[in-house]
C-alpha cells in the first residue's frame, strides 16, 4: 500500500472513530464566487445558529445570505456596502457563517430536505452533464425535471431548490431567472 494511501486511510478511519466530518467541498472555488457575486445564482454553505448551536449545510440563493449579512451587521445597502458583505461572505473560505440575529437566520431560508435532493439527484442521474446542456438548451429550461406540480408554494420553493443544489453537486452554475423563477445552468 503506498504511504499517501495508508495516510488517507488513518485520517478516514480516525475521522470516523471520533466523530469527526469530512468535509468535501460540492461546489468549486469559482462557481461559489460567482454565485456570491451574482444573486440570482445558488451556492453550498453552512449556516449555525450561535444562539442555539443548530447548524444547517444546503443550497440557497446567495441573495438570502447576502441578506442575512446586511442584517446581521447592520451594513446599509449602497453599492459600495453591498461590495463590503460579499468581500466578508468570501473571506469565510469554509463556507461556514455565523449569526446570532434571528432576523438574519429567518433570511435563510433552506427549503428542502435530504429527502428532496435524493428525489432530484435521482431524476437527474439519468442525464449526463452534456445531455442536461443540451436539454437546457434546447427548451432554455428544466422545467419538466423539476416536476412542478400543483401543490403549495413551500412544496414548489423546495422541487426547485433540491433540484439546483442537484446540478450544483454535478458540477454546475446554477440559478433561476431574476423574474421568472425559471432553473438555468452554466
Amino acid at each position: 500500500m503506498q504511504t499517501s494511501s495508508l495516510k488517507s486511510l488513518v485520517f478516514c478511519l480516525f475521522a470516523a472513530m471520533t466523530g469527526t466530518a469530512i468535509s468535501v467541498p460540492l461546489q468549486t472555488e469559482s462557481s461559489f464566487k460567482s454565485a456570491v457575486e451574482n444573486s440570482s445564482e445558488y451556492a453550498i454553505f453552512t449556516v449555525i445558529d450561535d444562539r442555539t448551536g443548530h447548524s444547517r449545510t444546503g443550497c440557497a440563493c446567495t441573495n438570502f445570505l447576502r441578506g442575512a449579512f446586511h442584517i446581521e451587521y447592520e451594513i446599509g445597502y449602497t453599492s459600495e456596502e453591498s461590495k463590503k458583505v460579499v468581500t466578508l461572505i468570501l473571506s469565510h473560505t469554509d463556507r461556514t457563517y455565523h449569526f446570532t440575529n434571528p432576523k438574519a437566520i429567518a433570511n435563510i431560508p433552506f427549503y428542502y430536505s435530504e429527502k428532496d435532493v435524493e428525489t432530484a439527484r435521482s431524476r437527474l442521474e439519468g442525464m449526463s452533464n452534456q445531455q442536461l446542456r443540451e436539454f437546457v438548451s434546447s427548451k432554455g429550461d428544466l422545467e419538466s425535471l423539476r416536476q412542478t406540480a400543483s401543490g403549495s408554494m413551500e412544496n414548489h420553493n423546495a422541487r426547485r431548490d433540491s433540484t439546483i443544489c442537484a446540478l450544483i453537486e454535478r458540477g454546475f452554475s446554477a440559478g433561476t431567472g431574476d423574474r421568472t423563477d425559471r432553473i438555468w445552468i452554466k
